[in-house]
């Protein structure tokens, strides 16, 4: 038994190894991300005038901030790629990437919910129920029928 924990440490090495040193668009997500997808789905919402331009407002007052954060998420992934291919690994610095990655995965995260909170002073109720109802059914796409 222990010869075969041997065997499998060399291998779980080499496929995170592998894992880690694909490029950042073969594990990117797809253009604009979730915020794309709150924009499609509120175009269907079909609002009036007014309604549209606060909208645009809103999500126009975020973009700049949101791509910002998510340049310096891919490059935090990069730095980490190759921190894992360097001759000499050290932990200490994997573990602060570790910790800038999500750091700022949290502030994106953050964006989201004031997105949200911004919107719904903007929405109405059954319009707000209308976007999450839509988002619920596109979060279940692609996914087994366990992590519905």
């Amino acid at each position: 038994m222990k010869h075969f924990h041997r065997s499998l440490c060399p291998l779980v090495a080499g496929a995170l190894a592998v894992a880690l040193a694909l490029p950042v668009s073969a594990t990117a997500r797809p253009p604009g991300g979730p915020e794309r997808g709150l924009e499609s789905r509120i175009e269907q919402l079909e609002l009036d005038a007014e309604t549209q331009a606060s909208v645009d407002a809103i999500l126009d007052g975020t973009r700049g901030e949101r791509r910002d954060v998510q340049r310096q998420l891919r490059a935090a992934h990069e730095g980490m790629r190759e921190l894992f291919q360097a001759g000499n690994v050290d932990e200490a610095r994997l573990l602060a990437q570790a910790e800038l990655i999500s750091a700022l995965q949290l502030k994106l995260h953050k964006q989201r919910i004031a997105t949200h909170l911004r919107l719904r002073e903007v929405l109405s109720a059954e319009q707000m129920e209308s976007l999450a109802s839509a988002a619920g059914e596109r979060s279940h796409r692609g996914r087994p029928r366990y992590q519905r």
